[in-house]
């Protein structure tokens, strides 16, 4: 039997929730459940890439783990003081960016 990758798992989660955000974002990103479901799925982000092997977020050094995963940590822990304009930024500037890494990292590893 082979053995689940959680890695894998993990990755295709952080794909799937920016796939989810850009589904979210079509109507743009101005009323409140868009902003809270945008808000959703950068933790989710977050939370993925915090289960993530060491092997992998060590290996893959160029992705800010770090910052990915504290973003997570302020959208949940400090829910009120979240700033909409920055969350507009890492949905226009920054997962355009990283979905393609992330996908290529699923490529490298589907190919060991």
């Amino acid at each position: 039997m082979k053995k689940i990758d959680t890695d894998i798992i993990r990755l295709k989660d952080i794909v799937s929730a920016i796939n989810d955000i850009s589904e979210f974002c079509k109507s743009g990103i101005e009323d409140r459940k868009t902003i809270m479901a945008i808000a959703y799925s950068i933790a989710i982000i977050g939370e993925a890439a915090s289960k993530l092997s060491v092997k992998i977020t060590e290996r893959y050094d160029d992705i800010p783990w770090r910052q990915i995963i504290g973003m997570r940590h302020r959208i949940i822990h400090d829910y009120g003081s979240v700033d909409v304009e920055n969350l507009k930024q890492v949905v226009i500037s920054d997962l355009p960016i990283l979905k393609p890494k992330i996908e290529a990292i699923l490529i490298d590893i589907s190919q060991k």
